[in-house]
C-alpha cells in the first residue's frame, strides 16, 4: 500500500509591516502609541499620517491609512490583499 502525503496550505501574503505601522491582530495591538501621536498632531494642526493594519480570519491584511494635511484628514481603506 502506498502512503499519500497531503499538504494543505492557507493563503498567506508576505506583507511588509513597517516599524511605523499600527498592527491590530487577534493577539493585541502593536505600536498603538503611533495612533495616539497622530491624534495629538491633528489637535496641534501638525501634518502627519499613520497606517493601521488589520488582519482577516484567514490572515490577509486590510490597510487603513489616515493622512492629515494640516486641515483635513484623508482616509484610505485598502483590501486588495484580501
Amino acid at each position: 500500500m502506498l502512503a499519500a502525503n497531503i499538504l494543505l496550505s492557507a493563503c498567506s501574503h508576505q506583507t511588509k509591516v513597517a516599524e511605523d505601522d499600527v498592527v491590530a491582530a487577534n493577539i493585541g495591538v502593536t505600536n498603538i502609541e503611533l495612533l495616539d501621536q497622530f491624534v495629538e498632531n491633528v489637535q496641534k494642526n501638525k501634518k502627519d499620517s499613520v497606517r493601521v493594519i488589520h488582519y482577516t480570519m484567514e490572515g490577509d491584511p486590510i490597510f487603513q491609512t489616515l493622512h492629515f494635511n494640516g486641515k483635513n484628514i484623508d482616509y484610505t481603506y485598502d483590501s486588495t490583499e484580501d
